[in-house]
């Protein structure tokens, strides 16, 4: 009888385990990187590693940083502007000048499949440290529309000098 109780227990721990990587198998890792401040109005352009968890490619419709509620930053407002890229695996990691960087690709309809670079092309201007901001990325696989919002230490650490 016991036996019998301890293999139900199994089969069910086992089932619940399975399914529980199901959903985050298709999500996005974002490698951060420890970033100092940077100047006031200078154009940074920041790789990180960028990788796709799922099975199946995923297209890049957007991606934006957004502050707490998943309201866009607002890059009219002077402080923060930005863009973001695509880029092969192969670039390296860190923040460069532009001319250092070589072909980047426009991030509307860049393909992710297993690692690749997602390169942060920015200018800030008296900024401060935001635990709220985060990056809000729309993407399809299959043909199916998806939204995840990523946590970052590093968006959130961005700054300027005083």
């Amino acid at each position: 009888m016991k036996k019998a109780s301890l293999f139900t227990a199994l089969i069910l721990l086992l089932a619940g385990c399975s399914g529980a990587g199901g959903n985050h198998s298709n999500t996005f890792k974002w490698g951060d990187l420890s970033i100092s401040e940077f100047e006031n109005q200078e154009n940074y352009f920041i790789v990180a590693p960028f990788e796709w968890m799922g099975k199946e490619p995923a297209v890049i419709e957007s991606v934006e940083l957004v502050a707490q509620g998943e309201a866009p930053i607002d890059t009219e407002d002077g402080q923060v502007h930005y863009t973001f890229h695509g880029a092969d695996p192969s670039k390296g990691v860190g923040v460069y000048a532009r001319e250092d960087l070589g072909d980047l690709d426009e991030i509307r309809g860049f393909e992710v499949e297993g690692e690749s670079r997602l390169v942060l092309e920015i200018s800030l201007e008296h900024v401060q440290p935001d635990p709220n901001r985060r990056m809000k990325i729309k993407y399809t696989v299959d043909g199916k529309e998806h939204e995840q919002i990523l946590e970052s230490p590093m968006i959130e650490q961005l700054r300027t000098e005083e």
